[in-house]
């Protein structure tokens, strides 16, 4: 699918900044709308709880800076589930323990996860509206990657495909990517610091974090590496050196990998507008942050 000649350039790609005329031209030009999400949820004490939707948010709106579009208001939303046994101990925590997402014993605040049936109607919400509207397509950008939220978002899309469908659904997970397509970013670490030094440098205390050499167990500042996701923790369940935030987080590494994420998705989502039947590249998998 290409823009139709003859129509001008949107303004902003912010929907809520455009008056009607400017969604009309703009669904007739691409049809394509984008909707950022991930709910608020602790980043550790030095990173602001908006670290999933400002991600997918700053990554949306530069895909649709490339490919056109516009950019509905950021839904800060998503959910998450407990903990099982054995990622408990991977993480340093008690197996017995009750722990939701990053909500462990010694935060000073809960994440605002939502229930899963409610983070489902209102992702479905968007997509009635994106119908409603008479666009064609609609690119879920998702900062978050825990799985049951990912498997909420598959459904949704298998729904928005099914014969009959109005509106074209591709989902992605707006993280960064390796040359291989698979996540390799951790949670709060030296990765997200850097994207939220890009985009929001002050939201970011790094004096809020104990000096160096002491090292951050997982547990006590739910920064994790992901390798410890994966099931590989550290004996003493502490962040590895390579991925902590006080020594490595910077903002040339944030540009760099918000680069590579937003090439990779433009080059995903221009497949699969030229091509309906091209695989989505729904980068959702087990075991994520």
């Amino acid at each position: 699918m290409k823009p139709r000649p003859g129509l001008p350039r949107a303004r902003t790609r912010q929907l809520a900044h455009c008056r009607p005329d400017e969604v009309l031209a703009e669904r007739r030009r691409t049809g394509l709308l984008w909707l950022p999400l991930g709910p608020l949820e602790w980043h550790g004490p030095h990173l602001p709880l908006g670290v999933d939707p400002f991600n997918a948010e700053a990554t949306a709106l530069a895909c649709a800076g490339r490919l056109g579009g516009l950019v509905l208001p950021t839904l800060f939303s998503g959910t998450e589930r407990e903990r099982p046994a054995e990622m408990l101990g991977h993480l340093g925590v008690s197996r017995r323990a009750y722990v939701v997402g990053m909500d462990f014993p010694k935060h000073s605040l809960r994440s605002g996860y939502f229930p899963e049936e409610e983070f489902a109607l209102q992702v479905r919400g968007w997509i009635v509206r994106a119908r409603d509207w008479g666009f064609r397509t609609m690119v879920l950008v998702n900062g978050h990657g825990a799985r049951n939220h990912n498997m909420i978002l598959r459904r949704l899309v298998e729904e928005a495909r099914r014969p009959g469908a109005k509106v074209r659904l591709l989902a992605y997970l707006a993280l960064v990517t390796d040359p291989r397509g698979s996540l390799n970013i951790g949670h709060a670490s030296a990765d997200e610091t850097s994207l939220m030094l890009l985009d929001h440098p002050a939201d970011v205390r790094l004096a809020a974090l104990p000096r160096v050499p002491r090292r951050l167990r997982g547990a006590d500042f739910g920064i994790v590496d992901d390798a410890t996701f994966r099931g590989d923790p550290r004996a003493d369940r502490t962040l590895r050196d390579e991925d902590d935030p006080r020594r490595h987080a910077a903002r040339e590494r944030g540009r760099t990998l918000r680069a590579r994420t937003v090439a990779f998705i433009c080059r995903e989502v221009a497949a699969c507008l030229r091509d309906p039947s091209h695989p989505r590249a729904n980068l959702a998998d087990d075991g994520l942050p």
